[in-house]
């Protein structure tokens, strides 16, 4: 019995002289385990950040080749004009230096076949219209490096007459110069045929129509009123004093509530041959309005 006692007591001192080392060991490594988890996020946030990094200085990169593209951007637009331009001058210088085309042996070529069968270019546009608004058109180039602007407008249904419709135009032929300053890019764009088109409200239209026939070289060659069958085309042929035949076709149709008016544009543009009088140019509209329509003021 003594010596049971004895080796209980022996274990007990044992224990109690190595417990505190034993939980001193334990305490010691959840400290380096919890060290190296927080080692381990401190990596991850490194790499996270370094990540971030990389990819702001790439954004930093691409932004500084967009900045210097931008600011080559308006250069290579200016040398794109300049190049069109000189292109528009020789095609025209290489179109009046080339001779005629001459009549087979033995045939007779028709006088106006150069105007009936040699078009120089054609456009058409369609566009809905409200009474105060104004379609403007690109009609196509004239000599010189020229080109001519058409504006047309929709003044309503004529009074005594339901199944006609009012229609007025304006005619100016301007060279490229004109409008190369800066507010003028979408009129020059319509003008070179770059744009389909554009519809203007009436105020603005005028503005325009101002603004250009202020400046010398801009001509205006007519500004015809017109009274259009509602479905049915109805043609508008001028000649120009420079050789130049237009042939403008408006085909009109109103809307089931007759508040709008879709219009096609057509026009071409011929070359007649070499005029032998300085008559002035010759425009042939549709019979024009019995009782012109008052157009409303805003």
């Amino acid at each position: 019995m003594k010596t049971s006692r004895t080796i209980l007591l022996s274990a007990l001192v044992t224990l109690a002289c190595v417990s505190p080392f034993f939980l001193r060991d334990h305490a010691r490594l959840r400290r380096l385990e919890s060290a190296q988890a927080d080692a381990l996020r401190t990596s991850a946030a490194l790499a996270s950040a370094q990540a971030e990094n990389t990819r702001l200085l790439a954004l930093e990169r691409e932004g500084q080749n967009l900045r210097k593209e931008n600011r080559d951007l308006p250069r290579l637009r200016g040398e794109l004009a300049q190049a069109r331009r000189n292109l528009q001058a020789a095609s025209n210088r290489l179109s009046h230096a080339l001779p005629p085309p001459q009549a087979p042996a033995g045939s007779a070529a028709p006088p106006d076949s150069l105007a009936t069968n040699t078009p120089i270019s054609s456009t058409t546009l369609q566009a809905s219209l409200a009474r105060d608004q104004v379609v403007l058109v690109g009609l196509g180039p004239a000599n010189d490096g020229r080109h001519t602007l058409g504006l047309f407008s929709w003044d309503g249904a004529t009074p005594d007459q339901p199944d006609l419709v009012a229609l007025r135009g304006t005619y100016l032929q301007l060279a490229d110069s004109v409008l190369s300053t800066p507010g003028w890019e979408q009129s020059l764009a319509v003008a070179r045929g770059e744009a389909p088109g554009a519809t203007l409200s009436a105020a603005q239209a005028e503005q325009l129509i101002a603004a250009l026939q202020s400046v010398p070289e801009v001509t205006t060659l007519a500004s015809p009123r017109v009274a259009a069958p509602v479905g049915q085309p109805s043609t508008i042929s001028m000649d120009t004093q420079d050789g130049l035949r237009l042939a403008t076709v408006l085909s009109p149709a109103l809307s089931p509530d007759g508040q709008s008016l879709d219009l096609t544009v057509s026009n071409s543009v011929q070359r007649l041959p070499p005029p032998t009088s300085s008559d002035q140019p010759n425009v042939s509209p549709v019979p024009s309005l019995p009782t012109p329509p008052t157009r409303s003021q805003p």
